[in-house]
């Protein structure tokens, strides 16, 4: 009867560190973000944009790179967790927020958010195809076919 309290005991206490840990991966993983790379054509010739010059390209506030190349801002899709993540390390906006600022713009005639796109693949074929245009995508969808203008980790 002892023994069998015993391994009785140690079975619980096995589930629970087992329990544990899977508590613990999650969580992990839930705080394991993608870097994300701000891609452009790859005949634009501007280098080492900062942050804050891509940050109002995408809140419509300027089209223009330093050097004068003009952009279009192309998202991801709202609900997407790349636009979430992007949004937030470089808009320092929430979704809500960015729906909120976008729809004072449009009821003022004074700006349009930019077009959305469904994946990163989708991104990425846009701006192969168009000089004008800027998008994010995660780090790992990036192909030859564009350059990566800025980087966030």
């Amino acid at each position: 009867m002892q023994t069998s309290l015993i391994k009785r005991g140690f079975s619980s206490v096995k589930q629970i560190h087992h329990g544990w840990m899977i508590c613990a991966l999650l969580l992990l993983s839930i705080n394991v973000k993608a870097e994300i790379a701000v891609i452009v054509h790859p005949s634009v010739t501007a280098t080492n944009v900062d942050a804050q010059t891509i940050a109002d390209i995408f809140l419509g506030k300027t089209n223009n790179l330093p050097d004068g190349t003009r952009l279009t801002a192309v998202d991801q899709d709202d609900k997407s967790a790349i636009y979430v993540e992007f949004a937030d390390k470089l808009l320092n906006k929430t979704p809500s927020q960015l729906n909120a600022f976008w729809s004072r713009l449009v009821f003022t005639g004074k700006g349009a958010p930019p077009q959305q796109l469904a994946s990163d693949g989708d991104v990425v074929n846009l701006v192969a195809q168009k000089q004008e245009a800027i998008g994010y995508v995660k780090a790992s969808a990036v192909t030859s076919k564009v350059k990566i203008l800025h980087t966030l980790p």
